[in-house]
């Protein structure tokens, strides 16, 4: 199978994705790839026309290990699927405040990322976006957010705090699995979906008192009834947890690789625990 670009400028690779208006994705390089530093520009000249540059397609920076840095430009809307995901060798990103997408696995593994800064249009973030971006401590989530996909910030063990916007109505499971350094979780007040009640270090989905996202500081609350699955995953520096009587179930995978807990007390109310809920609990 072979396929191009539809064409090339100042050695960027495009294809066209309109005609009515003129606008073009950034796409990968056939039998090669992008290194340095690259800056997208906001419009480029084929065939006598004035091209929009409005995507940065899936894939088009895949495997970049030597891409050092990239500029993109205002006029991009959506990051695509995978788009720079394995691009070890790039330290820091800004997604302009016109982009109101980032695609699954955008950003994974790029392990030499130091500063993210998320635009304020962006309203949903895909699975593994960010997954194994082990460099950077922080990153803010804007308030145009409403959905974070699964697994989206999953292995970033720099983490330490996280502040969940009060515009964001989906999280899916996994979203900060394996984030080992994560000390602090914060919903804001009035999220209408999930909150941090009792100042408890972790995100409870209000409608059914459930944890879906804990951290080593977490105290559950006596109002949880469900502990979700995956909520405290790769939670390495938790050494005890106190789960309340109002607990009922626990998750499958809910304490996966917390291999510093070291005690546990299941209490009489739980009446379901789910398979590898304590998996790799050394």
């Amino acid at each position: 199978m072979a396929w191009a670009a539809d064409f090339t400028v100042d050695e960027i690779c495009y294809n066209i994705t309109s005609t009515n208006p003129l606008t073009v994705e950034v796409t990968d390089v056939f039998n090669g790839s992008y290194s340095g530093d690259i800056i997208i520009p906001e419009k480029v000249e084929y065939g006598g026309k004035e091209f929009s540059v409005t995507r940065i397609g899936s894939y088009a920076f895949r495997y970049c290990y030597d891409l050092s840095s990239v500029t993109i430009p205002n006029s991009v809307t959506t990051i695509g699927n995978e788009a720079f995901c394995f691009c070890e060798s790039l330290t820091s990103v800004t997604i302009p405040n016109s982009v109101t997408s980032i695609g699954d696995e955008a950003f994974a593994d790029c392990s030499g990322l130091t500063s993210v800064t998320i635009g304020n249009s962006v309203t949903s973030i895909g699975g593994r976006a960010f997954s194994g971006c082990s460099g950077f401590t922080s990153v803010t989530i804007p308030n145009s957010v409403t959905s974070i996909g699964p697994q989206a910030f999953d292995g970033c063990s720099g983490l330490t705090s996280v502040t969940i916007p009060n515009s964001v109505t989906s999280i899916g499971m996994g979203t900060f699995g394996w984030c080992s350094g994560l000390t602090s979780i914060i919903v804001e007040n009035g999220n209408a979906v999930y909150d941090s009640r009792d100042n408890c270090n972790a995100i409870i989905k209000t409608a059914n008192n459930e944890i879906i996202v804990g951290c080593q500081n977490t105290v559950i609350p006596n109002s949880v009834t469900n502990i979700g699955g995956l909520a405290f995953q790769g939670c390495s520096g938790l050494t005890s947890v106190t789960i309340p009587n109002s607990v009922i179930s626990i998750e499958s995978h809910a304490f996966q690789g917390c291999s510093g807990l070291t005690s546990v007390t299941i209490p009489n109310s739980v009446t379901s625990i789910g398979m590898g809920a304590f998996c790799n609990c050394i």
